[in-house]
């Protein structure tokens, strides 16, 4: 009986646990992610004002390794520039390269998903 009721007990957990967790949703359509990018890039003025709400967005399907790369290059740039205005050096880089360096491959990694406005606002044209 007792072996019984641990198998029944395990049953119930196993069947209680299928199907019960929430569905996301379907990872958003190229079309979306870059328009909705490139209207974020365009309203921002640093990289510090576009870094969150590029954070908040999906990656469509099969870009999510190459998206990674771009907000940690956005992450970078954020660091190199608040370095930069205080006048602190808290990496190996002298703050101006790595901020040149991180906005590289920003435009990069935008280029490359087809994010053409974040390509373009990143370069040489944002403030620290």
């Amino acid at each position: 009986m007792g072996k019984q009721a641990l198998w029944a007990a395990a049953l119930a957990l196993l069947a209680g646990g299928c199907g019960a967790g929430h569905k996301t949703a379907p990872p958003p359509s190229r079309a979306t992610f870059l328009a909705e990018a490139n209207q974020i890039c365009a309203a921002a003025s640093t990289h510090t004002e576009r870094l969150d709400p590029l954070r908040a967005l999906r990656a469509p399907a099969g870009a999510s390794d190459l998206f990674a790369h771009w907000l940690t290059a956005e992450k970078d740039a954020v660091a190199a520039a608040k370095s930069l205005a205080d006048g602190t050096k808290k990496t190996r880089l002298e703050p101006a390269v790595a901020l040149a360096i991180a906005e590289g491959k920003i435009a990069g990694y935008a280029r490359r998903l087809g994010a053409k406005t974040c390509a373009k606002r990143t370069v040489g044209t944002m403030p620290p």
